[in-house]
């Protein structure tokens, strides 16, 4: 059995990076999972997004929960501004919320 990758030629970008954190608090009783905010996260940042990662989870004290998720934000043609940033933040951070708020079925 033959283990053939196929691997893509991806430029990189001479513009710097654009860095955001979010952490979002999950109640007890949530049932909402890592994976499925990370995906939320991931749709809602939008195309400056290169990279997500989990860099913190915790348990607190009342049993809940809280995630820190790094975004790498950055464009091939110029540098990412602020303002870019911190709305891509926003929405990110506003996806998860929503769907903490949403009833598990």
């Amino acid at each position: 059995m033959s283990d053939l990758r196929t691997f893509r030629y991806v430029a990189f970008s001479r513009h710097p990076v654009a860095v955001r954190d979010i952490t979002v608090e999950l109640p007890a009783d949530s049932g909402v999972e890592a994976a499925t905010l990370t995906r939320a996260i991931r749709e809602a940042a939008g195309v400056l997004l290169v990279d997500l990662d989990i860099v913190d989870a915790y348990r607190r004290p009342d049993d809940g929960r809280a995630i820190t998720w790094r975004l790498t934000l950055q464009a091939s043609d110029r540098s990412v501004t602020g303002e870019e940033a911190n709305a891509a933040q926003e929405r990110a951070r506003h996806a998860a919320y929503r769907l903490i708020a949403e009833p598990v079925a």
